[in-house]
């Protein structure tokens, strides 16, 4: 079936409530399950068309919260393998923050804090 097939076929069966208006395209996204509005795809949505592999129909209804759902992958990107030396800096970074995240709260855990009489209070939420 063509795009514009599918999108009225969405548009006009779908018991998704953004169904009609965004004709069932779930935009792209990645093996996380986000897209690039933040939003979350279903986990067995996103098994299911990475599985598939390639752009075409997924030869099966596929299950989730919100009932059944035919998939029709538009397009696949395959990202590329940026290798060791290259991700080197951003895995630093990452291991950083992780480390200081986990020292800060081993430091809570270990620190009495003691508030000075005339200390200015936060909010509690």
């Amino acid at each position: 079936p063509s795009d514009d097939q599918v999108d009225q076929l969405a548009r006009a069966r779908s018991a998704d409530p953004f169904g009609p208006v965004n004709g069932g395209d779930l935009d792209w996204f990645g093996s996380d399950g986000r897209n690039p509005l933040g939003m979350i795809v279903p986990q067995s949505l996103v098994a299911a068309c990475f599985e598939l592999g390639k752009p075409g129909l997924v030869p099966y209804p596929v299950p989730s919260r919100g009932g059944y759902h035919l998939l029709y992958v538009i397009a696949v990107h395959e990202g590329q393998d940026e290798g060791f030396e290259a991700a080197k800096p951003r895995l630093r970074r990452l291991l950083r923050r992780r480390l200081l995240r986990e020292a800060q709260v081993r430091w809570r855990g270990e620190t009495e804090i003691v508030y000075a009489q005339d200390a200015p209070r936060l909010r509690q939420r």
